[in-house]
């Protein structure tokens, strides 16, 4: 038989279990909580150990937790999740350090530190490192801490985003597309990573694939507004590099792309028709797309007369061109792509569908 009393995970006929409980004066039995500390007892080594010094009077301060690592990325959905061994743990107070490993299954600890508080790190690997959730106090009333670590597989890329004046820009969307990825319809929203900035203005984007990445964000500025995203060059210690892609390494820790709103930002409309190729009105999709890399940023759809008008940024490169989404996919017709660099005059954009070379019509 099981019972699914204790919380995250079952119990089950045969096993021993080290359970946590309560009684308050005049109640006859215990009391048990829903979550708790319940656990096996093959799994509860440092609360055992605790109990076993208490008994003893024994006083014994601890700080002992694990290192979980989820291998579920884009590119591998399909991945597990388990604990970690070998990984480097540091602990830092009272102007020591301590250093341990994570054990065959996933565990550290340290024992017999002195009082005071700590801040615990783990290393996965020389690019990758993470602090715990909150700073551990040992004190003679509290002389142990669990402290866990849970990495997503893949890189990490962290910083802040501010506005033209310095102050931190809170509840915008900062965004990085894999500009490695193929230049396809398809592709779209492959390799698309976002996240939304605190009241800090600080983001956070884990779970990476290695790869090249252009940054952008959705400005607080033309909220409600049909737009694509602003593209940005992010600084990295005290340097703004122009709009490169940022290079990022397996499993690499990238803290300190900070980027800052521009000052001015400008919206320019972009119009124009796409046609058949007999030339009549087309009814198909337009798209766009950042001219230096390549990034899918918006895709509209004509009106009846085929005819469409995008709102970009000025002073901003964007490659446009059209397809016929009526079609099946391996009848696609498209447009020759036109790059359009805005803030000068733009003409109306006259997209003209065509068959591929070589196409026979079935």
């Amino acid at each position: 038989m099981s019972s699914t009393t204790a919380c995250g995970y079952d119990f089950k006929s045969g096993e021993r279990y080290l359970v946590y409980a309560s009684r308050s004066s005049g109640e006859l039995l215990p009391r048990v909580s829903l979550c708790s500390r319940t656990r096996p007892s093959d799994a509860a080594f440092d609360d055992l150990e605790l109990l076993r010094a208490a008994q003893q009077g024994r006083s014994e301060t601890r700080i002992f937790g694990s290192v979980w690592r989820s291998d579920h990325t884009s590119a591998n959905a399909g991945g597990s999740t388990g604990l970690q061994s070998g990984v480097k743990i540091v602990a830092t107070g009272n102007g020591q350090e301590f250093e341990t490993v994570t054990d065959s299954s996933g565990w550290f600890r340290f024992t017999r530190l002195p009082l005071g508080q700590y801040t615990v790190r783990a290393w996965l690997n020389n690019h990758f490192s993470k602090e715990g959730r909150y700073a551990p106090t040992l004190s003679a009333q509290q002389g142990c801490a669990e402290v866990s670590f849970h990495f997503n597989a893949g890189a990490r890329v962290a910083g802040s985003l501010t506005g033209p004046d310095g102050q931190p820009m809170a509840q915008a969307t900062v965004v990085i597309k894999d500009v490695g990825l193929p230049k396809t319809v398809d592709a779209q929203n492959a390799g698309l990573f976002w996240a939304m900035t605190d009241r800090q203005g600080r983001y956070e984007i884990e779970a990476l694939p290695p790869g090249r990445y252009s940054v952008g964000i959705s400005s607080p500025q033309t909220s409600g507004a049909d737009v694509p995203y602003l593209l940005v060059s992010p600084r990295q210690g005290t340097a703004t590099a122009r709009r490169a892609p940022l290079s990022v390494a397996p499993d690499q820790n990238l803290e300190g792309v900070d980027i800052q709103h521009p000052a001015n930002i400008e919206l320019q409309t972009v119009s124009g028709v796409v046609r058949l190729p007999d030339g009549s009105p087309a009814d198909a999709a337009v798209v766009v797309r950042d001219a230096a890399h390549g990034w899918l940023l918006q895709q509209v759809k004509v009106d009846a007369d085929g005819r469409f008008a995008l709102k970009l940024f000025v002073g901003q490169s964007y490659r446009i061109h059209a397809y016929n989404f009526q079609l099946g996919h391996h009848d696609d017709q498209h447009s020759q792509p036109l790059t359009v660099l805005v803030g000068q005059k733009v003409e109306p954009l006259e997209l003209r569908l065509a068959w591929p070379p070589g196409h026979v019509r079935r």
